[in-house]
């Protein structure tokens, strides 16, 4: 049975503390998006932060790390109207996927409830997320049925 926890990493010495069972997750994972490797994720926020809080959420099972979702905060506007944002760190620089590797259902629950009871933010942008694999429409689905 798995049993799910997510941890919020919002600093980049907190991403550091995390680097090695993030290269690992990576060698175990599927998914190949460059756009999701540390050195990738750590290079954009020493060259992007400006006026971003880090976000990263980390899904384990146990204490074994099954899923990454690299996120930050941000301000943006939306049909004029200043909003606090939470999207991929990837810039909108290339399609994203959810690495994750283990039963993408119980992840996406999971992920979504980090998401929903996160009152930090006005506006969930996760543009450029695959609409073609089971991980992203998962938790667009557990998204919808949260509203």
């Amino acid at each position: 049975m798995i049993s799910l926890s997510t941890k919020i990493i919002n600093n980049l010495d907190g991403l550091k503390d995390h680097k090695a069972e993030w290269l690992l997750f990576l060698k175990k994972c599927q998914c190949k998006n460059l756009f999701l490797s540390y050195e990738w994720i750590e290079s954009w926020w020493r060259g992007y932060h400006n006026g971003r809080e880090l976000s990263a959420r980390l899904l384990y099972d146990n204490n074994d790390l099954i899923g990454i979702v690299p996120l930050v905060f941000y301000k943006t506007t939306l049909n004029l109207v200043p909003v606090k944002a939470l999207g991929f760190a990837a810039n909108f620089w290339g399609r994203m996927e959810l690495p994750l590797i283990k039963d993408p259902e119980a992840c996406a629950d999971a992920l979504a409830r980090s998401l929903t009871g996160d009152k930090s933010f006005d506006v969930l942008i996760l543009g450029r997320l695959g609409e073609d694999d089971e991980v992203s429409k998962a938790l667009v689905e557990k998204l919808k049925s949260r509203d």
